[in-house]
């Protein structure tokens, strides 16, 4: 009785130093989250994250994980979450005072969408807005002086995205948005199941359901 207590706790001091390993904040290259999405691993604990622009980090999943023979499992609880809208921004400086912004709206499942997309100012009184075609796309030209406030992209019953126009003034952008529904969401429980291949530059993630991922270390 005793060998088999011994080795008991052999096998999960030996897991907890797996998990242990891994310990730390990740940034995972992931196709579906345009480079966006963060991983955070600390002592059992997980937490599944993306970027969403001037609006901060908002958390996708979070539960527990266990680390054994190069097996990750994580397992996501059951959460209510408010699904916000986000965005990804990619800006480069030319020589005008002018901004040039492409912009391209999906849904939340990749699709094109409609909506409006114009300007409000800083008080966030609208000041001008037009409807897209159905293809989600549009471009504008911002003047200094004359556009102030924020670029502002909705639709009804959507959650808002809204950056400064100070941002955009005197660059070229590509504006990609994701609109998500304006309500709270119930994220269902679920395990995730990962072959692990550790090195001393990054962590690889893969399984036949997602294919493979690469983790990334920030910070020590």
């Amino acid at each position: 009785m005793k060998v088999l207590k011994i080795l008991a706790l052999l096998l999960a001091s030996f897991s907890y130093c797996n998990a242990q390993n891994l310990n730390g904040k990740y940034a995972v290259v992931d196709n579906a989250f345009q480079g966006s999405r963060k991983l955070t691993f600390e002592n059992g604990k997980f937490t599944d994250s993306i970027s969403t622009g001037d609006m901060g980090i908002k958390t996708i999943g979070t539960g527990t994980y266990t680390l054994e023979n190069h097996r990750l499992t994580l397992k996501y609880l059951a959460t209510i979450n408010g699904d916000s809208s986000y965005y990804q921004l990619n800006s480069y400086s030319q020589p005008s005072a002018t901004g040039l912004l492409s912009v391209k709206i999906e849904d939340k499942t990749g699709a094109a969408m409609q909506a409006n997309v114009g300007f409000k100012d800083n008080n966030q009184k609208p000041l001008f807005f037009f409807l897209t075609d159905k293809s989600g796309l549009s471009d504008l030209r911002l003047y200094e002086g004359l556009h102030t406030g924020h670029v502002v992209v909705d639709f009804i019953g959507y959650y808002t995205v809204s950056i400064p126009v100070a941002n955009l003034l005197a660059k070229k952008s590509t504006l990609l948005v994701k609109l998500m529904p304006a309500l709270k969401t119930y994220i269902d429980s679920k395990t995730e199941i990962y072959e692990v291949t550790i090195s001393s530059t990054n962590v690889i993630l893969a399984s036949k359901k997602t294919g493979k991922l690469q983790l990334t270390k920030i910070g020590n």
